[in-house]
């Protein structure tokens, strides 16, 4: 009978949306948060980021600029969820590419979405 070598971990990819924690669950399924985002969408419905780069992306997910758990209270937290100036529509590429500068895992020059044309991110 063949052995099985429990040694070895099998290692998983992180998820691009691993900043969705338990601790963040109770608001991202929360009511009011899914028809704001569901709003906001319909009424952003390309993608912020690509704009500013001079393509058009349809949205496929809303970002939150400033991360709602930064928020000291839970009252905060709820504020900055809420809050459509927090808010940006991104397609999936673009919000794992976000993510990945907040984690550091790309040098961010400038922010993209000032109003210059330049290519504004390098890959470290």
């Amino acid at each position: 009978m063949p052995s099985i070598n429990r040694k070895h971990k099998i290692r998983q990819k992180p998820t691009p949306y691993a900043h969705h924690t338990k601790a963040s669950a109770q608001y991202y399924h929360n009511n009011l948060w899914t028809k704001l985002a569901q709003w906001y969408k319909k009424h952003h419905p390309f993608c912020e980021r690509c704009e500013a780069m001079e393509k058009t992306t349809p949205a496929t997910q809303v970002h939150h600029k400033i991360p709602f758990m930064k928020g000291i209270t839970d009252e905060d937290k709820w504020k900055l969820l809420l809050d459509e100036d927090n808010l940006m529509s991104v397609c999936d590429q673009c919000h794992v590419d976000i993510h990945n500068e907040m984690n550091g895992r790309k040098k961010k020059i400038t922010d993209l979405l000032d109003d210059t044309n330049e290519d504004k991110t390098i890959q470290r």
